[in-house]
C-alpha cells in the first residue's frame, strides 16, 4: 500500500511540474520556497523577476530556467506531499549528501543537463521514503 502511495505521490508532483502554466507553478514556488530561493534557482538576482512571472507581466526569458524552475516545482511538491514548506526550504538549501554535499537548490541553479536535475529529483525521491 505504501509503495502505491509514494507512487501515486510522485506522479501527481511529476504532473504538477510538466502541465501547470509557468506563472502557477513560479507562483507556488514562490509561496512555498520563498521569492529569494526562487530566485537563486532561476540564477537571477532580483526577486521582483519571480514576482512578474508569477503575475505573468514577464517571461521567464530560456528554456534553461524554465527547466530549473519545473524541476524545482516537481521536487518542491514531492516534499511537500509529505512535510511541510519549511522542510522543503530547508531541504533545498542544506547540505545534500547525495549531492556531494552541494544544496539542491544549487544543484539546480548550476545544472547544466537533465542528469544534475535528475540526481536532485532522485535525492528528493530517497528523503521523502525515508
Amino acid at each position: 500500500m505504501a509503495v502505491i502511495q509514494e507512487r501515486q505521490a510522485a506522479l501527481e508532483a511529476h504532473r504538477f511540474a510538466t502541465t501547470t502554466p509557468t506563472p502557477a507553478l513560479v507562483a507556488f514556488l514562490r509561496e512555498t520556497l520563498t521569492p529569494r530561493l526562487v530566485a537563486f534557482i532561476a540564477g537571477v538576482t532580483e526577486t521582483r523577476a519571480t514576482r512578474q512571472w508569477a503575475e505573468g507581466e514577464r517571461e521567464v526569458g530560456s528554456t534553461e530556467r524554465e527547466q530549473r524552475l519545473r524541476a524545482a516545482a516537481h521536487v518542491t511538491r514531492l516534499i511537500t506531499g509529505t512535510f511541510d514548506a519549511r522542510t522543503a526550504q530547508a531541504w533545498m538549501q542544506g547540505m545534500d549528501p547525495m549531492l556531494d554535499d552541494r544544496s539542491p537548490a544549487w544543484v539546480l541553479r548550476h545544472a547544466t543537463d537533465e542528469a544534475d536535475r535528475a540526481a536532485v529529483l532522485a535525492s528528493a525521491r530517497w528523503f521523502v521514503v525515508q
